[in-house]
């Protein structure tokens, strides 16, 4: 299978770019467990846009953790390495940045995940980072935003 290397993301490529695509959505679920599902053996397992992720770094996970997201598409899979890590009981935080894919048309990837205790659960900020390496990025907006919505509503009917 082929194998298409992607360029790396840094922390703030997520506050400063055009191709950030932020969803902010509050669940029952208190934030430590969220964070414990987010990174258990399974994340994710509940989106139906991912057949299965699998850590291939040893625990503890943090900066420099890596795992593959094998994706519903046939042979869709990236690989992944996390740059930010941080654990609080007020905030949880991590991001990875995609390293590899097995599909082209994308010359950057990588997704930040914050989670923060409310009053009422938990606010989960997801925040995605697709540069397609395609000229005409934005007509690509909106169906990448319609696209990443259902990752969203998969996770708001898990922890419902």
């Amino acid at each position: 299978m082929p194998s298409f290397k992607l360029a790396p993301l840094v922390e703030s490529d997520f506050n400063t770019s055009d191709f950030v695509y932020t969803f902010s959505t509050p669940l029952p679920k208190d934030a430590a467990t969220v964070w414990a599902e987010l990174n258990g053996e399974s994340p994710l397992h509940w989106c139906k846009a991912i057949n299965k992720i699998s850590w291939t770094s040893p625990e503890p996970r943090g900066v420099g953790s890596t795992r593959t997201a094998k994706l519903a598409l046939p042979g869709a899979a990236v690989h992944e390495r996390f740059i930010v890590w941080e654990e609080s009981p007020e905030r949880y935080r991590n991001a990875f940045t995609v390293e590899t894919a097995t599909f082209p048309g994308t010359k950057r990837f990588g997704e930040l995940y914050e989670v923060v205790g409310t009053a009422t659960g938990s606010l989960f900020t997801w925040s995605f980072f697709i540069e397609p390496s395609l000229g005409f990025t934005r007509h690509l907006k909106p169906v990448i935003r319609r696209g990443l919505s259902g990752l969203i509503s998969d996770t708001q009917k898990h922890f419902a």
